[in-house]
């Protein structure tokens, strides 16, 4: 879609100044390649999937399991990754990287001082968790990221 929207700009451009000047269109280059670099992006993460990172911005040690659609397009329903205080970092398991392929996710959380939970009943080990839903944000770094906030404390 992009590339006929810039010949349309382009040759508008011609029109409206009555000359070609290469770099009269450095602005629409430039926008081309960013959209066609999101369009690769939504490519690869749709295919491959992106690396998940968690970031714990509570004042206290927080485990948390999630729910997330894996490499093989299937729920994978996974605990516990232990996150200190402020701690940032992608999550891992034995095979390494966990990858997920949506922005879809679910979580239970739980600290020594409280749990967050919701109303969607996820099995995680032999437990029943109530999950709640999230929403991962996309970074630009080809990673899906979730940052766990904390009520004032």
């Amino acid at each position: 879609m992009f590339l006929p929207e810039y010949i349309f700009k382009a040759a508008g451009k011609v029109i409206r100044h009555r000359s070609f000047n290469v770099h009269d269109f450095i602005d629409m280059e430039r926008a081309a390649i960013d959209k066609a670099d999101r369009y690769g992006q939504m490519v690869h993460w749709a295919y491959n999937g992106a690396p998940l990172i968690v970031e714990n911005r509570c004042n206290e040690i927080v485990d948390f399991a999630l729910g997330f659609l894996n490499k093989s397009n299937a729920w994978d329903i996974d605990g516990w990754w232990n996150f200190e205080a402020g701690e940032v970092d992608r999550i891992s398991d034995e095979e390494g990287d966990v990858v997920a392929r949506s922005d879809r996710a679910f979580v239970f959380a739980k600290s020594a001082t409280r749990k967050w939970k919701g109303n969607t009943n996820l099995k995680v080990g032999d437990e029943i968790l109530p999950m709640y839903e999230i929403k991962l944000q996309r970074l630009s770094t080809m990673e899906l990221k979730y940052t766990h906030t904390c009520p004032a404390q």
